[in-house]
C-alpha cells in the first residue's frame, strides 16, 4: 500500500498555506474519536484539522504547518511513541510551537506530587507539553 503524501485533510490546508491563509490553529488528531473532532474543527473558518490514522507513519507524510502554531489532540488508542514522532515531524514542518493535550486524563487531577525525600517533584499522569519550534522559540515571552 503506497503512502500518501499529506495525512487526511492535508491538501485542503496544503492550498490554504499556498494562498497564504494560514489558520490561527492547526489541530492534528490521533487516536480514536480523530474523525469526528476533526470534522468538528473543520466547520470553523479561523482553524483546520488533520488526521493521523493508525496506519500512517507520520515521517512518511510531508506536513503543510510552517509557520502554524499545532494542538495535537491525543486519544488513548495511539501509543506515545507515535505521537512522539508526529511532535519531532511537525517541529521538522517547521511548527511555531506544538502543543499535546492527552484526552484521556483527567486535568482536574494532580500531575506532579513533591517527593520529600528527593525534593523533586514527580509526574504521576500524563498532562500538557509545548514543544516550541526553532521559530516559535523567538516569540515565547
Amino acid at each position: 500500500m503506497k503512502t500518501p503524501r499529506y495525512p487526511a485533510y492535508g491538501k485542503q490546508l496544503a492550498e490554504r498555506m499556498r494562498f497564504k491563509n494560514p489558520p490561527a490553529l492547526v489541530f492534528i488528531e490521533v487516536g480514536a474519536n480523530a474523525w469526528e473532532n476533526a470534522k468538528i474543527w473543520q466547520k470553523y473558518a479561523n482553524f483546520s484539522a488533520l488526521v493521523l490514522t493508525p496506519d500512517m507513519e507520520p515521517h512518511r507524510l510531508k506536513w503543510p504547518v510552517s509557520g502554524c502554531l499545532c494542538l495535537v489532540e491525543w486519544e488513548k488508542a495511539a501509543p506515545e511513541s507515535l505521537v512522539i514522532d508526529l511532535v519531532r515531524c511537525l517541529k521538522i514542518a517547521g511548527a511555531l510551537n506544538v502543543c499535546v493535550q492527552p484526552l484521556f486524563v483527567d486535568h482536574d487531577s494532580d500531575s506532579h506530587y513533591f517527593d520529600t525525600k528527593t525534593q523533586i517533584f514527580v509526574q504521576i499522569r500524563e498532562c500538557l507539553q509545548i514543544y516550541p519550534g526553532k521559530k516559535g522559540a523567538k516569540n515565547v515571552a
